[in-house]
């Protein structure tokens, strides 16, 4: 079954190294407690499917799993959250899993690791203050664009959007607080 349909391509590796997670090693991380996770399973493939989640490897022995990085879980728990929301447009599903795994071009050189990861880095060091912001915004023509970006309320400060906000009105933000899930990773193994 296909796991992964994301615009960039899985490199094969023979097994897993041990650091890297497949779709249930990510659903176990997020699962709140009582959650089925057989149904959750199905949700992240399906988020798997729509290009939503990246494996930047592939096992050619063993399973031959699609391996996630950890930050995939913050992608995967902002998508559920979305979806609790009703927010399913591809769009803005697109732009949230670019928030966590992509740094924006504008703000110039980009560390060696993802947004996501910094955000991992930065709860391992102590600063769980970290939200995902889910924009909506409106051209003059009418033209309605989603943008998304990690930010530290706390800090007041995160990466800059991918779309110039002075040619767009702001219609709405959407905050999704990463810490509640951090904190769930860290206790099931996933965040070290």
């Amino acid at each position: 079954m296909l796991e992964n349909n994301h615009l960039l391509i899985s490199k094969p590796i023979s097994r897993n190294p041990g650091h890297f997670l497949t779709i249930a090693d990510v659903a176990e991380a997020v699962a709140e407690p009582g959650e089925d996770k057989a149904k959750m399973i199905a949700a992240l493939r399906q988020f798997a499917v729509q290009g939503y989640l990246f494996a930047p490897y592939r096992e050619t022995e063993a399973r031959q799993a699609y391996l996630y990085a950890p930050a995939t879980c913050l992608v995967a728990a902002t998508l559920l959250r979305m979806t609790e929301m009703g927010l399913r447009d591809a769009r803005a599903c697109h732009m949230a899993a670019k928030a966590l795994y992509q740094w924006n071009a504008k703000d110039g050189e980009a560390p060696g690791y993802s947004p996501g990861a910094l955000v991992i880095k930065n709860y391992v060091e102590g600063a769980a203050n970290w939200t995902l912001e889910l924009w909506s915004l409106r051209s003059d023509s009418g033209t309605v664009v989603h943008d998304a970006r990690i930010y530290n309320p706390a800090a007041g400060s995160g990466p800059s959007l991918t779309y110039d906000l002075s040619k767009f009105a702001q219609r709405a933000v959407l905050a999704i607080d990463l810490g509640d899930v951090l904190d769930r990773m860290h206790s099931r193994g996933a965040v070290n």
